[in-house]
């Protein structure tokens, strides 16, 4: 949380399919205080329900069965950025939900984000899989590490904007800690503080 010891709405979470294969996320949701807490919790139950029906199931596919299962009533939007990621063959698929964002560091230093296009709406108003959503799938290579970020880390970088935090990759490499650190580091923009959450991995 941006405060410390108060309840706030962004979640991480990791997981393994039926198949094997492992779901990596990090949601946002809409506002801050105990009702965004509430939120997260539901959207985790949501995670756990619907666990059992991925095999087979794309990235999006994923995002859209999560949003289903979430009351749109108390009218609180989650943005997303949802990867699964295959260890045996490293193909890696990846779908995002309104600002959300996920890069990928190359071994080489490349930078590049992913479903850049985004998947318009975000979910909790069961809208999402109504609209043209995109699924990225792309391989990963020794050494590529992967970013799933909310719009509390990038607007460390340039409020409202990734092309900041874009160059702060480039500078910082496919090196995790360097990641990890370097966000943690640099301070929240004048605008507000916000929640902080990211997940970071990368192909051994």
């Amino acid at each position: 949380p941006a405060t410390p010891g108060s309840a706030r709405g962004d979640l991480v979470r990791v997981a393994t399919t039926p198949e094997g294969k492992l779901l990596v996320s990090a949601m946002d949701v809409e506002g801050h205080g105990i009702k965004a807490a509430k939120k997260a919790v539901t959207v985790q139950a949501s995670i756990d329900e619907i666990l059992p029906q991925t095999r087979n199931k794309s990235a999006s596919d994923i995002l859209s069965m999560i949003d289903k299962k979430l009351s749109p009533a108390d009218e609180l939007s989650i943005t997303a950025a949802l990867a699964k990621y295959d260890p045996v063959t490293h193909r890696l698929q990846t779908a995002t939900a309104s600002s959300e964002f996920a890069f990928v560091v190359r071994a080489n230093g490349t930078v590049r984000q992913l479903d850049a296009k985004g998947g318009g709406l975000g979910l909790g108003r069961d809208m999402y899989s109504l609209f043209p959503w995109n699924n990225e799938a792309i391989y990963l290579k020794k050494g590529d590490t992967v970013i799933l970020a909310s719009d509390g880390v990038f607007d460390r970088f340039g409020y409202g904007s990734a092309k900041g935090f874009r160059a702060f990759l480039k500078k910082a490499g496919p090196n995790p800690e360097a990641i990890r650190s370097g966000i943690l580091s640099t301070a929240p923009p004048n605008t507000g503080v916000d929640d902080t959450s990211f997940v970071i991995f990368r192909r051994p």
